[in-house]
């Protein structure tokens, strides 16, 4: 009872955090990863899960081993998810706000920050079980020394997570090892390594990633995002741009908007404020860390992770796994029994300052910046309840008109010289579009994610060779024309769930005197901090069927 009284207001924001997931999440539709996951839980077997999935999804099997229990055996999937997501996530924020070394006010306020509320508490991905296995690495790193293995297992865990949690922990314990292997010639102990248990608990943690590393090798036709980059290695790293991004990354996680959907739209003004912020982040974090021996332990992992973020492999939700480190390194520096240090140079900055008015006014300003992460978490939970998310509207609109059953086509994803030029012309077709010089009939996004709300596959050209599986193959090196001969035998679609270009699978004597006319439209977005990506979604009916359909009307005469 006395801990209750104590800490009482932290009782009330651990229950707030609790209790606005579960309303946000109820608000909450399910995007691509959610319920690829989910599908993959509920249609492969164990075997697949375990050493085929993991090469073509990119991180160990964990979170899709922990769904399995509840797909296979038929519970309702946004109930599952968000159980699960919700359970990890205030686990993580439990030990943030009853167990980290911060000030009251910000172990209060971290948890409604926009990464650790919205983006990694409402999205059911696995980064809410990864929230939850930094928390832990940060708490037991003080004692690492004498109690390695509590350090390792948090380690462990953070490596089932994600690849980049494997790149997290394995820098981690790259610095940890070099301080142990510096202790021992030191102490002119190496000979006797053997003997240390923070050996054996390395060797726990370095096994584990040698097999997680194996397990998640990208297979051969594994697609993912740029697997058509054309661009060298060398390339990438004399690419100016990329170093500019990397100096501005540190902010913008928590402050910026430039890694957003609104990123093609932000002022030169407002881009070279982000650089000075990340300028000025690493002036304060580098004389910081050194200060407090943190260097490496901070430095390594954050840069390792952005670098390959930013030069191989992103998404702008990657970036708030950076926010989790940060608040690692803070934990870690302030964990230690003198507290963290500052350095010198920065009291001396402090105490020259003789007005306090002027000292105020810079706290203040600081307090309002600070305000920031708050207000997109603010504007994302309005945008997640105020508005729709695609997937979602279209299949309400296959429900309520009883289009189970009819030949339903998924628009699949093409190459152009234009980016955008497969997206247009939308409101029919066949019709003349850009030269396409790649089909990818893998179906990205569409089929997983509509399919969670049916029992079965209802696509003609999802999966056209195991139709059982209703989630994406990452496969892309298949023989295309052999697929479309597939699609081309079970006939002309009776509907189409976007733009397609049709005339790619079927020839002009089948397209003769065919048009498809677009009779729904949907406005619909995903959600990042400030921005709203708004997208106008389409669902074609083959022109000679509107007559069976009444309730169904031509928007484009």
């Amino acid at each position: 009872m006395t801990f209750m009284k104590n800490k009482k207001a932290e009782w009330i924001v651990f229950l707030v955090y609790l209790i606005g997931l579960i309303i946000i999440s109820a608000f909450h539709e399910e995007c691509f990863d959610e319920t690829q996951a989910w599908e993959i839980a509920r249609c492969a077997s164990l075997k697949d899960i375990l050493f085929k999935i993991p090469h073509y999804e990119g991180h160990p099997p964990l979170w899709h081993l922990l769904l399995v229990p509840f797909a296979k055996s038929g519970m309702p999937f946004k109930f599952s998810l968000h159980f699960l997501a919700i359970l990890f996530s205030t686990s993580a924020m439990g030990l943030l706000i009853f167990k980290s070394p911060f000030p009251k006010p910000v172990r209060c306020l971290l948890p409604f920050t926009y990464f650790f509320f919205y983006q990694y508490g409402v999205v059911a991905r696995p980064y809410s079980l990864m929230m939850l296995a930094i928390m832990l690495s940060a708490m037991t790193y003080t004692d690492r020394n004498q109690k390695p293995f509590r350090y390792i297992l948090s380690l462990c865990l953070l490596c089932l997570t994600s690849a980049f949690g494997i790149m997290i922990a394995g820098c981690l314990c790259i610095v940890w090892t070099v301080e142990i292997l510096s202790e021992m010639i030191k102490h002119k102990t190496l000979k006797f390594f053997w003997k240390d248990k923070r050996f054996y608990a390395l060797c726990v943690i370095l096994t584990l990633a040698m097999i997680l590393m194996l397990t998640i090798s990208p297979a051969e036709d594994c697609y993912y995002n740029g697997v058509d980059d054309n661009e060298t290695l060398w390339n990438h790293f004399t690419d100016w741009k990329r170093v500019i991004l990397w100096l501005l990354v540190s902010f913008d996680v928590w402050f910026g908007e430039y890694f957003s959907y609104a990123k093609w739209n932000v002022s030169d003004t407002a881009l070279i404020m982000e650089m000075l912020g990340g300028i000025a982040f690493w002036s304060v974090m580098i004389p910081l860390l050194k200060k407090n021996k943190k260097f490496w332990t901070f430095f390594l992992p954050h840069t390792v992770l952005s670098c390959f973020m930013l030069w191989y492999y992103f998404s702008i939700h990657h970036i708030g796994i950076l926010a989790m480190i940060h608040v690692m390194g803070f934990w870690m520096m302030m964990a230690q029994p003198e507290g963290m240090q500052i350095p010198d140079f920065m009291k001396k900055i402090w105490s020259s300052l003789n007005s306090v008015v002027l000292k105020k006014m810079i706290i203040g300003i600081g307090g309002i910046i600070c305000m920031i992460p708050l207000v997109y978490t603010v504007v994302s939970v309005y945008h997640e309840v105020q508005y729709d998310y695609a997937p979602v509207r279209h299949a309400e609109f296959i429900k309520e008109h009883h289009l189970e059953d009819k030949k339903i086509m998924i628009a699949w994803k093409t190459k152009t010289d234009d980016e955008y030029a497969d997206w247009y012309p939308t409101h029919y077709m066949p019709a003349p579009h850009a030269e396409i010089k790649a089909n990818y009939t893998n179906i990205v996004g569409h089929g997983s994610t509509l399919s969670v709300y049916f029992d079965k596959n209802i696509f003609m050209n999802f999966n056209i060779d195991c139709p059982e599986d209703l989630y994406m193959h990452y496969q892309y090196k298949e023989d295309v024309q052999a697929v479309f001969a597939k699609w081309r035998e079970q006939g002309l679609p009776d509907f189409i769930l976007e733009y397609a270009p049709i005339d790619e699978v079927y020839d002009e004597d089948m397209l003769e005197e065919v048009e498809y006319v677009c009779i729904q439209e949907f406005e619909a977005g995903e959600v990042f901090k400030f921005n709203r990506k708004q997208d106008t979604h389409r669902i074609f009916i083959r022109k000679d069927l509107l007559d069976e359909y009444p309730q169904f009307h031509q928007l484009y005469p």
